[in-house]
């Protein structure tokens, strides 16, 4: 049974609208905020607020600062001692079933408020265990005795929510919640505690009046996780918080004397900051834009002062209006250009260097002219196939010229069509040639002529040559191939050819019967004659049961005639099968005499089990009984008539009857009878007034006379009715439509009574005394439930533990509980019994404020009668405060 897991704080930051409708999405910069919506890492800008909820991140992956806003430092420290400093992604969807099999982090879950899903969370590493190189923890799962998650900002940062999933309060450190640690800028911190929902859980927890932070810390001592963290930028939001010199900052539409950190910004000349009365920042001087001037105001044309970006100033003559001077190839035709950019440059064709229009056509002047088919020509560095005419080579034209090989194609023998050599391999088949290009596979050899079989060559496409000779033990074929099964000709070891045409198998063999190979007309192979399989007849058939031969491990033919079984076995008593005729197997066994016929009381046969047969019911001995024995007192038998054996010995009367307590009589080992009272330790209303134990005023009225009550067993028994202190409590009630629907009710209930431990003088073994709880009210029980002794299991001397998660879900061991932590404790000076109890049960009969709690398996009773406060979802006792 695993330790119970109190279960971290997860983190859920709600933004509030109000603090952000002013600002909207231009918010974002400040927000430090980087990734937008999907990209990698555990938060995204979602406009006014930063949202981590670690969905872009795959499960095992291990958190470091680089999943955070770079103004966000993360760090985490494990409470296990050597376990990791680490918190990882676990996928909450548990596809294929939780990572580390741990249910409790489920969503949605069986626990209050956990019908959301959540999809990935981050909890603090039980380990960082992984195989291979994808840095990726394997088996994820949360550190059961927890830690703390700290973020620290760079820039303030207000947290206004947080959600906690499966977290309860850890057994070891039973009165000290989880909690969230708020350090503000200026300095105090601000402390806000979980509500403690319980396994399983998803609870929602909101900060009350949120202030900028330098700092949070999740502080938990068990196991959960953390999702949906939405983080609002304290600077920005219209707030002059403590810490903040202005807001909004000038990036926000502000004074912008305000910075983005909301620091008030000192007006200079070059600090990169556009400053009340300047028109840029930084001057040209400082690195930035060349028409800032040194006194950050903007260079103007037609000031007089080339500067800047300018050419000349003032503007006029060849200076034009934006301060540039006329160019030839500029793109721009000024007065006196015929053109621009000239022809040089790519421009308008005919156009000069000197931006004018040429007057007339010429080869070799780079244009291609009307009647000119290229240009320039060859002779100019131009297209190799560009004559000094500015006319095209022609493959054709008996001129070799340009990139040609020969001309014209044909003549002489070798050239081609396109003016290249005829060469084997080119992929032509040129006069002389056989084929080409050369390829093995169709039989073209290297110098582009054919194979021939039978030229004692073995070449392109031939297996062997020639025909008829021998290569390593197999014939050559007259078509210079080597023999193949499935080639349709039976040759070298082959015995049929080609395979699977009647008989022949796929390696052109013939089946046998004796081969080793079972084929389909056999039954076996090889026969038993030959060693194979048991029974194998020499014809590859086995036996078969019903052929009228005795054959194989048979012992009869044809089955089902006299003895012989339709196994061909024969029926034989003492063989452990029962036959017709026979009533019992193996013979001798048991009731089973030798003849395979049952022993039986009543069947005029005195067995060696029997006192007298037949019975007296059948005319039998005088007092042998129905069982074949015979009545007296004193035999050790609890005979009819009788109600105990043997005689005289403990409550058995020397007539075998029983000593009753409560008939009136003190007799035997009893001390008092009849019980009158009510039994203050039992569980039970003994004397029918509807309290029970220490519910009843008779108990509570013994306990201060300090007198003895008389117990169901007629036994004197101090009365031991304990107050139990220090008594938080809740009862959850659920629809008639959900417990209907399966939906159970809780109950919890944490306190202590006062005894002392066996270590420290107590008598009280807690495994062997076991323990239980009653609740009840006026109209009686509500809910009962028992640990029986060894049900509490003890973890050290002081600690001890029960606990079964099939409650929740109505398969409970022990009615309904859950889980029970029990534990001694000192509280001024003085040993107590602590307890913590949580059940599942139906708990309809919770209807009256007054109601009594008792617990057993202490000295005596632990009791509380005490009036709760109805909730909207059931009743709760709040915690009284005590120090530990």
């Amino acid at each position: 049974m695993q330790a119970l897991k109190t279960r971290n704080l997860l983190l859920s930051f709600v933004a509030t609208a109000s603090a952000f409708v002013l600002f909207g999405a231009s918010n974002a910069a400040a927000i430090d905020c980087v990734r937008p919506g999907g990209a990698p890492g555990a938060c995204v800008d979602q406009g006014a607020s930063c949202l981590c909820s670690f969905e872009n991140l795959p499960e095992g992956h291990i958190l470091g600062s680089d999943d955070f806003p770079p103004s966000v430092t993360f760090g985490v420290f494990n409470n296990k001692v050597n376990h990791p400093d680490e918190a990882i992604i676990f996928d909450t969807a548990c596809p294929g079933g939780c990572s580390g099999g741990d249910t409790d982090l489920a969503t949605p879950g069986a626990g209050p408020g956990n019908d959301t899903a959540q999809g990935k969370i981050m909890v603090i590493a039980e380990n960082i265990d992984g195989a291979g190189d994808d840095g990726l923890v394997d088996n994820p799962d949360d550190e059961h005795e927890g830690g703390t998650i700290t973020l620290t900002f760079g820039v303030p940062y207000k947290l206004l929510s947080l959600k906690a999933l499966d977290h309860e309060m850890p057994e070891e450190l039973i009165e000290t919640p989880s909690r969230v640690e708020i350090d503000h800028v200026g300095g105090g911190t601000q402390f806000v505690d979980s509500a403690l929902l319980g396994d399983s859980s998803l609870e929602n927890i909101v900060i009350p009046s949120p202030q900028p932070a330098t700092e949070i810390r999740l502080v938990h001592f068990g196991s959960g996780g953390f999702d949906d963290l939405e983080l609002v930028c304290a600077c920005g939001d219209g707030i002059v918080d403590a810490g903040e010199d202005c807001d909004p900052p000038a990036s926000l539409g502000g004074d912008a004397s305000c910075s983005d950190l909301c620091t008030t910004i000192e007006a200079e000349c070059g600090d990169g900051e556009l400053d009340a009365g300047e028109e840029c920042d930084p001057p040209a001087s400082g690195g930035g834009d060349a028409d800032c001037r040194d006194d950050c105001t903007v260079t103007v044309c037609g000031d007089g002062v080339t500067e800047g970006t300018e050419q000349c100033d003032p503007p006029g003559g060849i200076c034009r209006d934006d301060c540039t001077l006329e160019v030839c190839g500029d793109d721009i035709v000024d007065p006196g250009e015929d053109c621009d950019p000239p022809e040089s440059e790519g421009g308008e064709p005919g156009c000069t260097d000197q931006c004018t229009m040429d007057a007339g056509p010429e080869c070799g002047d780079s244009n291609i002219d009307p009647d000119e088919e290229c240009d320039p020509p060859a002779s100019q560095g131009g297209d190799a196939a560009c004559r000094d005419n500015c006319t095209l080579a022609v493959c054709g034209d008996e001129l070799v010229e340009g990139g040609e090989e020969c001309d014209p194609p044909s003549a002489p023998m070798g050239c081609n069509d396109d003016c290249t050599l005829a060469d084997c391999g080119d992929g032509i088949l040129d006069a002389g040639e056989d084929c080409d290009p050369p390829d093995d596979a169709t039989g073209c050899n290297a110098d582009c002529s054919l194979s021939d079989c039978g030229d004692d060559e073995v070449e392109a496409g031939e297996d062997c040559d020639p025909p008829g000779s021998d290569v390593g033990g197999v014939i050559c074929t007259a078509d210079c191939q080597l023999p193949e099964c499935g080639d349709g000709v039976v040759e070298g070891d082959e015995e049929c050819d080609p395979p699977g045409t009647g008989d022949c198998r796929d390696d052109c063999t013939l089946p046998a019967c004796g081969d080793d190979i079972v084929d389909p007309n056999e039954d076996c192979d090889p026969p038993e004659s030959e060693g194979g399989q048991a029974g194998c007849q020499d014809d590859c058939t086995m036996p078969v049961c019903g052929d009228d031969v005795v054959e194989g491990d048979e012992e009869c033919e044809p089955p089902s005639v006299g003895d012989c079984r339709d196994d061909c076995t024969l029926m034989q008593c003492g063989d452990g099968i029962l036959d017709p005729g026979e009533e019992c197997e193996p013979a001798g066994v048991g009731d089973c005499r030798s003849d395979c016929t049952v022993i039986m009381c009543g069947d005029s046969i005195v067995d060696p089990q029997e006192d007298c047969d037949p019975p007296e019911s059948q005319g039998g001995v005088a007092g042998c009984q129905d069982n074949c024995t015979l009545i007296e007192c004193g035999d050790g038998v609890v005979d009819p008539g009788e109600e105990c054996e043997p005689p005289g010995v403990g409550d058995c009367r020397d007539d075998c009857t029983l000593i009753v307590c409560g008939d009136g009589v003190v007799e035997g080992n009893e001390q008092c009878d009849p019980p009158l009272v009510e039994i203050c330790n039992n569980m039970l209303d003994d004397d029918g007034d509807n309290l029970a134990d220490c519910q009843d005023p008779e108990c509570l009225d013994a306990l201060n006379a300090m007198q003895p009550v008389c117990n169901s067993q007629c036994v004197l028994e101090p009365v031991g009715c304990t107050p139990i202190e220090d008594d938080p409590a809740v009862i959850h009630r659920n629809s008639d439509a959900q417990r209907a629907a399966g939906k159970m009710d809780y109950f919890k209930i944490h306190g202590r009574v006062r005894l002392d431990p066996p270590f420290a003088g107590g008598s009280i073994d807690p495994v062997q005394a076991g323990f239980a709880v009653t609740l009840r009210n006026a109209f009686g029980e509500i809910y009962s439930a028992e640990l029986l002794p060894g049900d509490l299991i003890a973890r050290t001397q002081k600690r001890f533990r029960f606990k079964d998660k099939g409650a929740r879900s109505g398969n409970a061991k022990r009615d309904g509980l859950y889980a029970v932590f029990n534990r001694f404790r000192r509280f001024e000076r003085e040993w107590y019994y602590v307890f913590r109890i949580k059940a599942y049960a139906d708990l309809s009969g919770a209807t009256l404020a007054e109601m009594t709690t008792q617990v057993y398996g202490v000295d005596g009773p632990g009791y509380l009668t005490v009036e709760w406060v109805e909730t909207s979802r059931g009743w709760k006792l709040r915690r009284k405060d005590f120090d530990e």
